[in-house]
């Protein structure tokens, strides 16, 4: 069940309806999706009489126990059915350890993780990272170097 309490990157979404429960006979329900969720109840009860593969019961298993979050995208168009922007964003860091040859230390790790964060999030605010940046240090009574304060 989504909470909109307490979560930023969820508070326009008002929460699911309670109903996404095992009821007689294993069958799920959510109840805002019913030809998707009567699709796959077929498909469980069909079961091959020598069972499913280990990776196909390892996947129904998950869908049964993440019933109700499988479909918020169908029922909320402002979410997404994938994590395609999540991978987008870890994109420039794999090309960064891959042409780097990664960092050497602990400290090189933390440093290459914290600048790709705070320029990530300048993209994703709209900001210039540069001037941000910039800014930052001046409130710490720093100047970015090659600039005298």
């Amino acid at each position: 069940m989504i909470s909109d309490k307490g979560d930023p990157l969820r508070s326009p979404l008002t929460p699911l309806k309670k109903g996404g429960i095992i009821g007689k006979a294993g069958i799920f329900k959510c109840g805002n999706h019913p030809e998707v969720e009567n699709s796959l109840q077929k498909i469980f009860k069909a079961t091959p009489k020598k069972g499913w593969p280990y990776d196909a019961q390892r996947l129904i298993n998950r869908l049964k126990r993440h019933w109700e979050e499988w479909f918020t995208f169908l029922t909320y168009p402002e979410v997404k059915p994938d994590n395609n922007d999540a991978e987008r964003a870890l994109r420039p860091v794999v090309i960064h350890r891959k042409v780097s040859g990664g960092a050497r230390s602990d400290w090189g790790a933390e440093l290459v993780t914290q600048m790709f964060s705070f320029l990530e999030t300048m993209r994703l605010q709209g900001q210039n990272a540069i001037v941000q940046l910039c800014e930052l240090l001046s409130l710490a009574g720093r100047s970015p170097p090659g600039l005298e304060m």
